[in-house]
Parts: C-alpha cells; sequence; structure tokens
C-alpha cells in the first residue's frame, strides 16, 4: 500500500514538472516575442525619425527655394504690368504720328499688278504648249511675253523700293517703335506667367509631400498607443502562464515539503545585505511604476522603458 502510494506521490510530481516546464516555456516564448517586438519598434522609429528630420529639411529648403522664385517672378510681373500700361498709354499719343496708309496701299497695288502679269505671261506660255501655231504667230506671242517680263521687273523693282520704304519709316518712326516694345513686353509677361505656373506647381506638390510626410509621421505616433495595448495584452497572458506557474510550482513544494522534514535557513550577514539591496531596488522600481502606471492613465505617451517596466 505504502508502495502504491510512493508511486502516485511519484506520478503527481512528473506531472507537475511537466506542467511547470510547458508554464515556463510558453512565459519565455512570449517574452522573448514582447523583447523582439519592442526591439523592431525602437528600430522603426528610430529609422523613420532621422528619415523624416532629414527629408522635411529637404523640402522646406526647395519649398523655400519655390517662394523666393514666386515672389521674384511676381514682382517681375508687377513691373512689366505698369511698363505696358505706360506703353499703351504712349500708344494713344503717338497715334497722330501713325503713317499714312498710301505706302501700303501703293505696295498692294503693285503686288496685285505683278500678279496680272504673271496670269498673262502663264495663259501665252500656255497658248504656245497646246496649239499649233505659225512662225509669226509664235514670234509674236513670244515677243508679248518677254515685254510682259519687262513690266513685271519694272514692279518687282518699284515694289522691293517701297517695301525697303515701309521698313525703314516703320524702324524710325515712334509709332511703330512703341508696337515693337509693346509685343515685347507682351511676351515677357507670357514667359513670366509660365514660369509662376511652374514654380507655383512645383511649390504644390512639395506641399502635398509634406502633407504625406506628417500624416505619416501622425501614424507612426499613434503606434505606441496600439503597441501598448498590444504588449499590455500578452503581459497578462504572461502573467496568467507565471501565476500557474507559481501555482504549480507550490503545490509541488508542499508535497516536496510533506515528504522532508523542515530545515531551519540560517542567514548570514552577506544573505542579509543582498536580501535589503534587492528589496531597495524592488521599492524603486515599484515607484517607477506607479509614475508610468499614471502616465498610462492620462494617457500621455510612454518611453521604451517605462513599457519595459509596465511589462516586467
Amino acid at each position: 500500500m505504502n508502495s502504491e502510494k510512493h508511486d502516485n506521490f511519484l506520478d503527481s510530481l512528473n506531472l507537475l514538472q511537466q506542467k511547470i516546464e510547458v508554464f515556463r516555456r510558453k512565459k519565455k516564448e512570449l517574452n522573448k516575442y514582447i523583447k523582439e517586438y519592442i526591439a523592431s519598434f525602437q528600430m522603426i522609429e528610430s529609422e523613420f525619425n532621422n528619415s523624416f528630420s532629414a527629408t522635411k529639411d529637404i523640402y522646406n529648403k526647395k519649398g523655400d527655394y519655390c517662394n523666393k522664385k514666386i515672389k521674384k517672378l511676381r514682382n517681375k510681373r508687377i513691373e512689366y504690368k505698369h511698363l505696358l500700361d505706360n506703353l499703351f498709354e504712349e500708344k494713344k499719343n503717338l497715334q497722330k504720328l501713325k503713317p499714312n496708309d498710301k505706302d501700303l496701299k501703293l505696295i498692294n497695288s503693285i503686288n496685285n499688278s505683278i500678279k496680272q502679269i504673271e496670269r498673262k505671261i502663264h495663259n501665252l506660255e500656255g497658248i504656245i504648249k497646246t496649239e499649233i501655231l505659225d512662225i509669226n504667230e509664235e514670234n509674236n506671242i513670244v515677243e508679248k511675253i518677254r515685254e510682259l517680263e519687262g513690266k513685271k521687273q519694272e514692279q518687282l523693282g518699284a515694289l522691293a523700293k517701297k517695301e525697303q520704304e515701309q521698313i525703314e519709316t516703320r524702324q524710325n518712326n515712334e509709332f511703330y517703335k512703341n508696337l515693337r516694345k509693346i509685343k515685347i513686353v507682351e511676351v515677357k509677361l507670357r514667359r513670366i506667367h509660365e514660369q509662376l505656373n511652374k514654380w507655383s506647381n512645383k511649390k504644390r506638390n512639395y506641399h502635398i509631400k509634406m502633407l504625406d510626410l506628417y500624416r505619416k509621421a501622425k501614424e507612426l505616433k499613434d503606434n505606441p498607443k496600439k503597441m501598448e495595448e498590444e504588449l499590455i495584452k500578452n503581459k497578462n497572458v504572461a502573467n496568467s502562464y507565471h501565476l500557474h506557474f507559481i501555482n504549480v510550482l507550490n503545490l509541488k513544494n508542499k508535497i516536496s515539503m510533506r515528504r522532508k522534514p523542515r530545515k531551519k535557513q540560517i542567514i548570514s550577514p552577506l544573505m542579509r545585505l543582498s536580501i535589503e539591496k534587492r528589496k531597495m531596488i524592488k521599492k524603486l522600481k515599484q515607484e517607477k511604476l506607479a509614475i508610468a502606471l499614471e502616465k498610462q492613465k492620462s494617457g500621455k505617451k510612454l518611453d521604451i522603458h517605462e513599457f519595459r517596466l509596465i511589462l516586467e
């Protein structure tokens, strides 16, 4: 009977030992996961903070450069608009100096005359090519073509002369000088407008990138709260494994104590000093834990050391 009880006792001890090992292993695995989770988050946060700071500086510098370009272009635009207004006002005053249209009408008349001569020459040449003519008829037509070519050359000379006079008149006339200035200023204003659009779009793109960067930073800032919830959840599971471990270990010790006579433990001065030291460390940790829990309760951000303290 005693032998049977002894066997049952050993079986119970073995079973308890197996449970202790299971709970110890589960607690160890979970603590390892928590440490890896914290380490990975620290690494990601550190890398992002470095990247965020560098990228933000780049976008700020590019944005400032765009603002300077835009400001300079806007000032230029105001300057040229003012100049254009003055030129239009000057144009009204120079209207009386505008050359009359006689030369232009004469140039158009010469051009029309040349075209008529060319049509006549073309028709006469067509007759020679398409009709059967005797030698006298053909000679007469060739002579007419020669006369028309002479008139054409005279008209071309007169046209070239008048056009040159017109060019010189336009170059020296104040009214046309004013028109040329207006065209130049209008071209410059168009270019300024294009440049303003270009730099405004660049600035807008940098602003969008900055907003995206701040959005990512906010997401990362919100992650500690999610991580905190996840770690607290895992801590509770770890505590549950630890509680099972302690309960089973206590049960094992109780059973073992029944089998063995108690011996009074002798505490040496060195051991007493060690115990006192552990008590002081434990008290300090409890004080820090109380501060961390209060911060967590009030919704303040915890640093990684406070996380670890709560999880221990």
